[in-house]
């Protein structure tokens, strides 16, 4: 990518009048503003992300916003050329007004001769602004050329739409309903939830009547319930152990006090049903789509650190067990001599939702991930290196489900 498109920029929320969290590098501002048909050069595109959004430079190298302030979108070059209709010469009749993405559809045929560098464009919104007011060849325009370079192999997406999604996500999580039998737990079952959760969270005993009534499932297939006591989401299957339990701690005792063998008997099989619960769920390849492969990372990097930069564009799905979020760096293996256990720079991530993937491939791919070494140091253009981001592939071997990526050879 070159320089050009490699620049970056933060973006002013119109509806919060607040700062991006991240910045988007130029290219991909192109494709977000560019409109997406042919026919719809005229019309202009509404959302967050638009040819009147306001933006500002910044160099993650010296770290510095851009001195010139916030401009317009369409002020900007490049993004100016994206987001201008055009008309252009074919033979001896003039076609337009089009948008720049079907300009780059026909720059970058390789089948077609007839739309090259020597072709004639004029467009009416750089005529106005003073930047182009005549008929001039592509190759006079660079600005135009990298403008149909980061439109190249582009899929049009709506990136308002998935922003708009992922902010509804983000404050009400959908409720799903199981069933009858999962979500009317009888009062013994919940005065036994209460008690465990009181005692770990060691607030003795509880005089307000409260219940888990809030639940969702991810599109990973983990369902997800709503501590009342903590605010934090946990679990359905960690809770139904909690519940069993603290159900066949209560009723050995009872066993043991009245010599009930038959409540033993139970209880032996409630033991026997959790130990099956605990197995870990085979991996199913419906849940592939909420993951994403990406590489570039440098060899000091954690998964707290990935998991906070995935985290930007959605939110990242919770591992039962560990009860973090599922991010996997890659490690040599034993094989490799003396780097091995060292981090390869590969990672998988898992989102809850799978429209955050497309978050993650459209506004973080290509993108730097950091400025700053682990030492705090702020790194030399030489070493800032920009990562790539994909959908993670899978393939069946066997019986199970085993992780294929394009460059890592290590286990899952």
């Amino acid at each position: 990518m070159n320089d050009s498109l490699s620049s970056l920029y933060f973006y002013l929320n119109p509806n919060t009048n607040e700062p991006s969290s991240s910045a988007m590098s130029v290219k991909h501002l192109c494709r977000t503003i560019c409109p997406k048909t042919s026919n719809s050069a005229s019309i202009p595109v509404a959302g967050i992300i638009n040819p009147s959004t306001t933006l500002i430079g910044f160099d993650p190298v010296q770290n510095q916003y851009d001195k010139a302030g916030w401009k317009p979108a369409n002020n900007v070059p490049v993004i100016m050329e994206s987001c201008s209709s055009w008309h252009y010469e074919q033979g001896s009749d003039v076609k337009g007004p089009a948008s720049c993405r079907h300009l780059a559809s026909l720059y970058h045929d390789l089948n077609g001769t007839a739309f090259n560098n020597d072709t004639r464009v004029w467009s009416p919104e750089l005529a106005s602004a003073g930047v182009a007011t005549e008929w001039k060849k592509i190759c006079e325009l660079p600005n135009l050329i990298d403008a149909m370079e980061a439109l190249k192999d582009d899929v049009p997406m709506d990136f308002n739409s998935l922003v708009k999604q992922h902010e509804t996500s983000t404050k009400k999580n959908a409720v799903s309903k199981k069933g009858q039998e999962e979500n009317d737990l009888n009062n013994e079952e919940n005065d036994l939830l209460r008690d465990f959760l009181s005692s770990a969270a060691g607030d003795g005993d509880c005089e307000e009547e409260e219940e888990i009534d809030e639940e969702y499932e991810s599109d990973g297939g983990t369902i997800y319930v709503k501590d009342v006591r903590s605010g934090e989401w946990v679990n359905s299957k960690l809770v139904q152990m909690m519940t069993a339990d603290v159900k066949s701690s209560k009723k050995r005792k009872l066993a043991k006090k009245d010599g009930d063998r038959t409540s033993k008997e139970s209880s032996i099989k409630l033991q026997a049903d959790l130990i099956k619960k605990k197995k870990k769920p085979k991996f199913k390849s419906r849940n592939a789509k909420c993951w994403v492969y990406a590489t570039g990372f440098p060899s000091d990097t954690s998964e707290e650190e990935v998991a906070l930069f995935f985290s930007k564009v959605g939110i990242l799905d919770i591992d039962p067990e560990s009860q973090k979020p599922k991010v996997k760096l890659y490690r040599y293996n034993k094989g490799d001599g003396a780097r091995a256990g060292l981090i390869k720079g590969d990672v998988s991530v898992c989102f809850a939702r799978a429209e955050s993937v497309e978050l993650a491939l459209q506004l973080l791919d290509d993108t730097i991930f950091r400025t700053v070494d682990s030492q705090g140091k702020i790194i030399g253009n030489s070493d800032v290196n920009s990562i790539s981001v994909q959908r993670a592939k899978f393939e069946q071997h066997g019986v199970e489900y085993r992780g294929k990526r394009a460059v890592s050879d290590a286990k899952r």
